[in-house]
């Protein structure tokens, strides 16, 4: 019971090296946590797997608002993004 209070106020963001790894350690985390983790995916506008603008902003605004708890992101979002205290 108390792991799943705190959830609720915990965040956390994971930076890894390539888009194939975001998607690998999100479905890794989402599949180890249950329904504690609300993992969200951030990586960069380019190529055919990218997200777009408003979708990067989206994501964000979910992560802010806490209806997901976990941002896993390329090294794209270390540069620019204001997210404020983690």
């Amino acid at each position: 019971q108390r792991a799943r209070e705190a959830h609720k106020c915990s965040r956390a963001m994971v930076f890894t090296g390539t888009r194939q790894s975001v998607d690998e350690i999100g479905d890794a985390l989402s599949r180890a946590s249950g329904d504690l983790l609300r993992v969200q995916r951030f990586v960069g506008q380019g190529g055919g797997d990218g997200m777009k603008q408003s979708s990067q902003k989206n994501a964000v605004e979910a992560f802010l608002r806490n209806d997901s708890n976990v941002l896993v992101a390329t090294c794209i979002a270390e540069e620019g993004l204001d997210i404020g205290a983690v």
